[in-house]
């Protein structure tokens, strides 16, 4: 069972499903979200999420860091996810920032989202040049290497690690 209170009108409400509704996620503008969820050993668990309501009125910063193995599949996924965002009312969706120092080679074609006419090319500008063309979206890709010291353009509200080591 899921219970929404709901404390404004316009709210916005974003609810996914995922692997037979073990995991809930939902987005509300303005809302106590209460989630009861029924594990397979029958046990109820009681969560309740606060989401900050700015986030429903302007886009959702995201940085990927990583657009490897994991980095290129999660970054279609969270392509997926904005447009279902803005079809659902939300003004803005995803701002997304792909940072990766890599380029494409040959084996990363196949098992990675690159075709190969992409090898050579640097991995974060060919599959956020791939999603603008796509859903003209202004995403942004930096060649860098993340470190200590890096600083983004802007705060991100959400930071999605995706690499295959810390070095």
């Amino acid at each position: 069972m899921i219970e929404v209170r709901q404390k404004s009108p316009e709210s916005l409400g974003i609810l996914i499903s995922l692997r037979r509704q073990h995991l809930f996620a939902s987005v509300q503008t303005g809302c106590l979200c209460r989630f009861h969820l029924i594990t397979r050993k029958g046990k109820e668990v009681r969560m309740i999420h606060n989401i900050n309501p700015s986030l429903l009125t302007r886009a959702v910063k995201v940085v990927l860091v990583g657009a490897g193995g994991t980095g290129s599949h999660v970054l279609r996924r969270l392509a997926n996810m904005h447009l279902a965002m803005v079809e659902l009312g939300h003004p803005e969706g995803l701002d997304v920032l792909v940072v990766d120092p890599d380029t494409v080679s040959k084996t990363n074609v196949g098992r990675q989202n690159f075709w190969p006419s992409d090898v050579g090319q640097p991995k974060a500008e060919t599959l956020v040049n791939r999603c603008n063309m796509l859903m003209r979206t202004g995403w942004q890709a930096e060649i860098a290497k993340v470190t200590d010291d890096s600083r983004f353009n802007s705060q991100p509200d959400i930071v999605i690690g995706c690499v295959d080591n810390r070095k």
